[in-house]
């Protein structure tokens, strides 16, 4: 019995040291490349911003090298996806790029893994990345979605230099927390939450799954980028490795330069920019408003206007917007609330010259590049008082932060009641504040990382 566990342990170890073997020498063969892990390359959100900026720098800067998207978006072309990115953020790239498409996306997705979801997607998230390599083995292996599972594929078997940019640690002390003070939310169900036993069963879970997911981070990561002070306190604290703080690229310049065609007089538009996804919890933002009728009148709530902007993934954020606009309708709030769907980039500029005010309302956002976006615009914008927007973001006198709906909606009355000067004033001091944050300052500390960790230790 012992003798046939070795026989197939040493066949499994041959196969792998084979494998290795053949992606190694592939890979020795070709020009140097750069391969970007973002299966959701054609999302339009902030991650993707980062995706295509950092490409375009890379390619201004080194012309020889080739760079590939790991991608799972087999419904678009590549022409398509450009065009996405194009439109979206305004980025157009001077070189082509390569698309690897990975069909074993859909074991990324979170709705087939009712429970142990962390562990369960980050285990099926080495196959995709397995399928990744398989298809292309690069000198450079970047991933700018958060998958750091994938990084022992590359590392050990492919032998490539490994580049994290995170976004959002999986795993943090803030949702260690969030269980053990057994708080219902995204990642803690009311049935968790309302049990000592299953509370006390997830914390062990999450412990155990923090010193994986820290080993891997240590052990597998060669160069580590974090996109904000949030993030940076828990990488460092769970991975133990020395981090580069990269804010993400914004395009400050582009919304510092629109001219208001806000008449709040007419209308008071309060714009909220994001993804529809949950943990953006776009239904904190209906009861704000649906709490802010109380505080005016109804001539004045009646030029209030909540027009939701963002992009939508799939079939389960379509049935959520849906479900956001059943829930207007029974607050009664729908005529104060518009939603604009992906829309390009022209049309959200637009939509940011109309308002005077923003909202978001994340808890824990990992940085917020859609609360810099509303604040370069000259928004007066009132967002979530933890994470990016607490520690980078909004300093006094630019902005302001809440965390309940009450508090939402007694902020928004206040800005109501201000008078224009001091919109005016707030305004002013939020746009200049955010000039921080521009696409130069990311492409010159992401391009200075690349030189002195990446290229010059070839």
């Amino acid at each position: 019995m012992i003798a046939t566990i070795l026989t197939v342990i040493l066949a499994v170890v041959n196969s792998i040291a084979l494998l290795a073997m053949c992606l190694r020498s592939r890979k020795s063969r070709g020009p140097r490349t750069y391969g970007f892990f973002h299966p959701y390359c054609n999302a339009g959100g902030g991650g993707e911003r980062v995706l295509w900026t950092a490409v375009r720098c890379l390619q201004r800067r080194y012309p020889n090298i080739k760079c590939v998207i790991y991608t799972g978006d087999l419904e678009a072309s590549s022409d398509e996806i450009l065009a996405t990115a194009e439109r979206r953020f305004h980025i157009k790239l001077s070189q082509p790029v390569s698309f690897v498409y990975l069909r074993s996306r859909p074991c990324l997705e979170a709705k087939y893994y009712k429970v142990f979801t962390l562990a369960l997607q980050s285990a099926f998230s080495m196959l995709v990345g397995l399928e990744a390599i398989i298809k292309h083995t690069p000198h450079v292996f970047v991933d700018t979605m958060g998958y750091a599972f994938t990084l022992p594929i590359f590392k050990i078997l492919g032998g490539c230099t490994t580049v994290s940019y995170v976004h959002y640690p999986t795993i943090s002390t803030d949702m260690l927390c969030s269980v053990h003070s057994r708080r219902t939310g995204v990642n803690n169900s009311s049935m968790v939450a309302s049990s000592s036993f299953l509370t006390q069963a997830k914390i062990l879970y999450y412990k155990c799954f923090a010193v994986l997911y820290g080993f891997i981070g240590n052990v597998c990561g060669d160069v580590t980028m974090v996109n904000s002070s949030w993030t940076y306190g828990h990488i460092r604290e769970i991975w133990g490795v020395e981090c580069h703080l990269v804010f993400p690229p914004c395009s400050v310049e582009d919304f510092q330069q629109l001219e208001s065609e806000a008449n709040p007089e007419r209308e008071f538009r309060i714009v909220s920019l994001a993804q529809f996804r949950p943990e953006k919890d776009h239904m904190l933002q209906l009861k704000s408003l649906k709490i802010l009728q109380k505080h005016l009148s109804e001539a004045q709530f009646g030029k209030v206007k909540l027009v939701l902007c963002g992009s939508c993934r799939d079939h389960e954020d379509e049935q959520r917007i849906e479900d956001l606009k059943i829930q207007a309708n029974c607050l009664e709030i729908t005529k104060n609330v518009e939603f604009k769907v992906d829309i390009p980039y022209s049309a959200l500029k637009k939509e940011l010259q109309k308002a005077s005010a923003a909202i978001h309302t994340m808890w824990n956002e990992h940085f917020g590049i859609a609360v810099v976006e509303c604040i370069a615009a000259g928004l007066i914008t009132v967002a979530h008082n933890s994470g990016g927007p607490r520690m980078d973001i909004i300093r006094e006198g630019c902005g302001f932060r809440a965390s309940t709906a009450e508090e939402y909606a007694q902020i928004f009355a206040k800005i109501i009641m201000m008078s224009e000067r001091d919109r005016t004033t707030i305004s002013e001091a939020g746009k200049r504040s955010m000039s921080r944050f521009n696409e130069r300052s990311f492409e010159e500390k992401f391009l200075e990382i690349v030189q002195s960790w990446v290229e010059e230790n070839r």
